[in-house]
Order: C-alpha cells, then structure tokens, then sequence
C-alpha cells in the first residue's frame, strides 16, 4: 500500500482527542501484518514492534487524536454550543459541514454565527468568540436535538481528501501525515535484517496535553524516540520567517534542534540523511516542543528523543495541505537511520 493509499485511509476516519476509536482501528489494520506484540493501552495507544529483542530499542511516535470540539450545551430553540478540544482557528469553522459522532451513528450539521449583514460595527471588528458559534443540525428544539445528540459527543469539521498533483489536502493531517510515515516505515523495516528493535506507538490525546505519550512511554522505556508530527510551514504571506524560521513545502522533513531534542539522535539523523541524500530542513526550538517529545524526553530515566516534523500549510483547519516529497523522504530518513545501527 503506497502513501497516498495510507493517508486516505487514515484521513477517512474522525478521532477527536479522547475518541480516537475508529482511528486506532485503521492503525491496528494497517500495522498488522507487519507488528509483533500489537496491544492497546487502557488510555486507548496502540503499541507494536519489528525485530522484538533486538538493541537499541528504538520507537517512532506519532499521535492518533485530532482538534475538534464537543457538545457542551444544547440550547431551547434546538442550536448546539461546542467547547473546543484542543487549539482551534474559529473563523475557519464557520459556514463548514459538521460530524457528530454519538451513540446512535452520525450527525451532520452547519457550524452557524451571526450574519455580516447584521453586524454592528464593533462586532465587524472583533472575531467570534466560541459562543457566537454554533452547531446546527437542523433542529427546532432542544428535546428533538436531545434525542439525536448527547451532551460530551465529539464533533468534528468535515471535509475531503483532495490529490492536488504533487500536493494533497485533507482534514488532520496533524497527524495522520506522521501516523502515515510510522505505518511505511513498519512496512518497509519488517523485511530487512534488523539490528534494533524498532517499536512503535499511535499515542492518544496529544492535543489536549500529550497525555497518552506520557502514560505509554512509561512502560515502553525506548533508549532512542524519534517523534512523527508536523510543523507550521513560512512559506505564505504575512508569516515572519524570523520568528517561525525558513521551513517550505517540499523542502524535506524537518529536524528539530534544542533542549527537547537529544543533539547525538538529531546529529544522527541529519547524517543519515546526507549519506542518503535526502533533503531535510531544520527548525531550531529554544524551549519545550509542543510535541509528544515534551513529555517522552523525560519518562523514566529519559529518552534520547529526536524530532522529524512534516511541513503542513493551514494546520487545525480542515484542508490541511502536505507535498507528497516531504512525507516519502520522511520514510527515507526513517529507514536510513534505523539501518544505521546495523
């Protein structure tokens, strides 16, 4: 199965953080014929390896949840008010289709707010707040809203994958695009000789605070992390390269480097990308990533983590956009380094 078949798959199905279910299940079918010791935490991670027993252990993360919103309040006259599940654009959420994802199977919806027209000026000057938006699912009534919709269900924004050429756009690719670089890289590892043991984790609630990371790390003690998520790219207008650094479509995948990232891992990574010929860009980081490196860096008694981020334009709206190059030479990399230990 190529990248593309991969991603679409994953990009097919809603996971918003704490219901990652119907994810987790494509990365269990997906790594299956590959994994050796597949299982699922109590938190909801998935867990496998190739080459069980092998050293250095050595794990690729990536997360399963995706941003989204939940029920919050259901209002008399039949409108739905979300809390946001992690950090949302909301005025990319406005006029979008909407999926409920309850008990009784799905529920669409519009997410509305206040027309333009009837704006007053000072509204025209300030962006809506979470309570000047709303769910829409075609109700008249909060009892015909309660009968379809519970209070805590997961909604998400609805959209399509698209294949623009050398380019795709599709809802979470934060981070189905890293699930989709740890899913090829078990495909491709599982027929090589391998020196390492090479396990993976799709960790759940990444968005809301890393908190499937920190629990499964734990118990997974790798000597060597090396983290699959995506980063802002520089390369539209109005984004200040000084403060985001030079990072562009099709540049390759981006190595992190600062105190979340272990300088030997990343050192090893940027060789094993020049022995390969692989081009790979580089975002400095003075502080504490907001990847699940921040938590699986320090568990236990530390890990050497490393950091290769996918360069997406348009992250937490639904059409994210990610070039096809930066995600095969991730898998590239991946390869590179694991059979550098050999």
């Amino acid at each position: 199965m190529s990248c593309r078949e991969i991603l679409r798959k994953l990009t097919s199905v809603r996971g918003v953080s704490g219901h990652e279910q119907e994810v987790a299940a494509v990365f269990c079918e997906l790594t299956s014929p590959y994994a050796e010791r597949l299982r699922t935490d109590v938190l909801g991670s998935v867990s496998g390896s190739v080459n069980s027993g092998g050293s250095p252990r050595i794990l690729l993360e990536c997360h399963l949840d995706e941003v989204g919103y939940i029920v919050r309040y259901i209002s008399p006259d039949g409108l739905i008010y979300l809390q946001p599940s992690g950090t949302q654009s909301l005025d990319a959420a406005i006029a979008q289709r909407a999926l409920v994802k309850t008990e009784h199977g799905p529920v669409y919806g519009v997410i509305g707010t206040k027309p333009r027209h009837l704006l007053s000026a000072q509204e025209l000057t300030q962006k809506p707040g979470i309570t000047e938006i709303w769910l829409d699912i075609g109700a008249g009534s909060a009892e015909e809203v309660r009968q379809r919709v519970d209070l805590g269900d997961p909604v998400s924004l609805v959209s399509e994958f698209y294949d623009l050429g050398a380019r795709v756009s599709a809802p979470a690719l934060d981070n189905r695009a890293g699930m989709t670089a740890v899913v090829e890289s078990a495909a491709q590892l599982s027929g090589e000789k391998l020196k390492a043991e090479v396990s993976f984790l799709a960790a759940v609630q990444e968005e809301i605070g890393m908190r499937g990371a920190e629990a499964a790390s734990v118990k997974l003690c790798p000597d060597i992390a090396l983290v699959l998520d995506v980063c802002h790219t520089s390369d539209t207008p109005g984004i200040d390269k000084r403060v985001l650094g030079d990072v562009r479509l099709g540049g390759g995948p981006v190595l992190v480097r600062g105190p979340n990232t272990d300088y030997k891992t990343f050192r090893r990574l940027k060789d094993a990308a020049a022995e390969a010929d692989i081009p790979v860009q580089i975002q400095a980081s003075a502080g504490v990533t907001s990847t699940d490196a921040a938590f699986m860096q320090v568990s236990g008694g530390g890990t050497a983590s490393g950091i290769i981020a996918l360069p997406i334009r348009y992250m937490h709206t639904p059409n994210e956009i990610l070039e096809w190059n930066d995600l095969e030479n991730a898998v590239k990399l991946i390869k590179q380094f694991i059979l550098s230990f050999n």
